[in-house]
């Protein structure tokens, strides 16, 4: 996927909130005016309402269709993250554009931070739209007319979809900070690819090695909570089973600790986006 990139030129002003407004401006632009980026955001939406339409969730309320929607996002979600964000500094060193960098009062931090904030907001305002059309075609095609706003743990409510919404927002966070990582690391779009490739083997991996220590009893039932808080996907699973999916949908999964999950899609996101800050400083 190609970006239709906006340089940084010379509007770079003399602060640091405003040569890191300069890169979150351009870095929204140049998603903006990116077809393919357009193609990619229609095609997440597709898939979400399909996924939707499907599982015929939505016809019995707000918890059946997250349940429907949980294993279709946890796919779609930090693949359409990654392909927004994995080109963002890649495409700068492919073009030259970070040796023009090297002589403005840009830092290397600022660039990546930048690119981050702008990456996110773009992903945040796909998933956030998509969800609110999601949303409001549960609450028109759901038979019972009636709206309870959590007033007990098992109320079907749009606020659960609320809690659904931010911890699918939070997920695509966390692989447009991945991303980022793999824009820096990389020196090639072959090795972007490889760089993918390795990490997602390494999050599949990390739920099989949970599956095989749970199996072997290498991993203890008192530890459960523990080892699914660590991984982001798990740690999202455990965290939309708590807090978004009411009590009487019969649901019994054996969910992560809420504030170890809590706790691990954060270091998800803040540790990828300094180790990409601390190799591109290194680079620079």
């Amino acid at each position: 996927m190609g970006d239709d990139v906006v340089p940084v030129g010379g509007a770079l002003g003399s602060s640091r909130i405003d040569r890191l407004w300069a890169v979150i401006y351009r870095e929204l632009l140049t998603v903006v005016r990116t077809r393919s980026v357009t193609a990619l955001s229609l095609a997440f939406v597709a898939v979400v309402l399909g996924a939707l339409i499907v599982g015929e969730g939505h016809t019995r309320g707000f918890a059946p269709a997250i349940l429907d929607l949980m294993t279709p996002v946890e796919l779609v979600v930090p693949l359409f993250a990654i392909a927004l964000s994995y080109r963002a500094i890649l495409g700068d060193a492919t073009r030259g554009e970070l040796d023009l960098l090297r002589i403005r009062p840009l830092t290397a931090g600022e660039h990546v931070l930048g690119a981050f904030i702008g990456r996110a907001i773009a992903v945040s305002v796909v998933v956030l739209v998509t969800m609110l059309v999601v949303g409001i075609l549960i609450a028109i095609t759901e038979p019972d007319t009636v709206r309870v706003f959590a007033t007990h743990e098992t109320a079907d409510s749009p606020v659960l979809f609320g809690r659904f919404t931010v911890l699918t927002i939070l997920l695509g966070l966390v692989f447009v900070s991945v991303g980022l990582l793999i824009s820096v690391l990389a020196t090639s779009m072959r090795g972007a690819i490889v760089l993918l490739a390795t990490i997602l083997l390494i999050v599949v991996g990390f739920e099989l090695a949970v599956v095989e220590g749970l199996a072997t009893g290498t991993i203890s039932d008192d530890r459960l909570d523990i080892v699914l808080g660590l991984g982001p996907m798990t740690a999202y699973r455990g965290l939309v089973l708590e807090t978004a999916v009411s009590l009487d949908q019969g649901v019994s999964v054996r969910a992560a600790s809420p504030w170890i999950s809590v706790g691990g899609l954060f270091s998800w996101i803040v540790g990828p986006l300094l180790l990409a800050i601390a190799i591109r400083q290194r680079r620079a």
